[in-house]
Formats: structure tokens, C-alpha cells, sequence
């Protein structure tokens, strides 16, 4: 934004809506001190689940074959597609 492009164009560049600019200004403007408010043992308990880590193993030996790419706009990406693989998993996702 700072280069002058317009705050839609932003949002679609890097894959958000646009609304969460908004959303994030106005967290930057809450007090140092801002506390959420409390919340039941079981939103807690649904929010722990919802955005909770999970282990993730990561290795060398992943071999992808040459071919297409496919990236989302919320940054999935799926390598080594032939043309045919491609076409099919666009009309699903479509």
C-alpha cells in the first residue's frame, strides 16, 4: 500500500480479504493492557482444538516429479501435476 496500490488490490496479492485490514488496524489500536474477554471452559476447550500445533514431519527424500504446479490463492500448492491431472482437479475445485 505504501507504493500507492489500492487496499483490494493488496488483499488479492497476498490472499485475504479485504475486510482484515480493517480487522488488524483496529487491533493495533487496542491499549497495551487489552484483555480478551473471559470465555467458557468449553469455547475455550473448542478454540484449543481449533488452533491447536500439531507435529508436522519434515523430510529430504520428497522426490517431485517434473510437471505442472498448482498454488491457491490461500497459498496451497500442489507440484508435479501432468496437463490432465491439472484439468481435473480445476474442474473440482471450480
Amino acid at each position: 500500500m505504501a507504493s500507492g496500490m489500492k487496499e483490494a488490490h493488496c488483499a488479492e496479492a497476498i490472499g485475504v480479504p479485504q475486510y482484515r485490514f480493517t480487522v488488524w488496524r483496529e487491533y493495533t489500536k487496542r491499549p497495551v493492557d487489552w484483555k480478551p474477554k473471559p470465555r467458557s471452559a468449553e469455547k475455550r476447550a473448542v478454540a484449543t482444538a481449533i488452533t491447536a500445533l500439531v507435529p508436522v514431519t519434515v523430510t529430504d527424500d520428497i522426490r517431485v516429479a517434473p510437471g505442472m504446479t498448482l498454488v491457491t490463492p490461500r497459498g496451497y500448492r500442489i507440484e508435479g501435476l501432468t496437463l490432465e491431472q491439472a484439468k481435473e482437479l480445476l474442474e473440482v475445485i471450480a
